[in-house]
């Protein structure tokens, strides 16, 4: 569906059940135009993985499955949305500052950790950790955010370590 009707669909029909249940006006309609944006990388529509498989002249299954994999760690931006309204502009600069830097961190984290690569391949753990503070990087509140900050940081400094042996 073209990006205009699927976010008019998603406008009159999700975006006033979101607002019912207390998500900002601007959040609802960022949620909701976010996700009918990365449909076209999800199942089971994934119309940009079929294109792109046809142009790659690969396996549409393997295609869609890595732009699943690859598109992962965007599917919890819309999320951060609804959680931290600070970084769609709503609140003081400070709030929007901070909240912008811990969401991009935690996005990256979880990148990270999905993908199983930072400096040199992860282990099992580091991929775990990773995974934990971007969660912690996600929840809106400066003690959760400092702790994931502490998370990223040991592990990418035992990753710098690992990579130069």
């Amino acid at each position: 569906m073209p990006t205009s009707a699927c976010y008019l669909l998603l406008a009159l029909i999700v975006a006033p059940a979101l607002q019912q249940i207390g998500v900002p006006f601007m959040a609802a309609h960022f949620f909701i135009f976010y996700f009918g944006i990365i449909s076209a990388i999800t199942p089971p529509v994934a119309l940009a993985s079929y294109a792109a498989a046809s142009l790659a002249e690969s396996d549409s299954m393997r295609t869609g499955y890595w732009g699943f994999i690859l598109g992962f760690p965007g599917f919890i931006v819309p999320f951060i949305f609804v959680y931290q309204p600070a970084l769609i502009g709503i609140g003081s600069w400070q709030e929007i500052l901070w909240s912008m830097l811990t969401a991009t961190l935690g996005v990256i984290s979880f990148a990270m950790g999905s993908m199983g690569y930072s400096f040199a391949d992860l282990k099992v753990r580091e991929r775990i950790v990773f995974n934990i503070a971007a969660l912690l990087l996600i929840i809106p509140q400066v003690t959760t955010d400092i702790v994931g900050l502490a998370l990223v940081v040991l592990v990418l400094i035992g990753q710098k370590r690992r990579s130069r042996k």
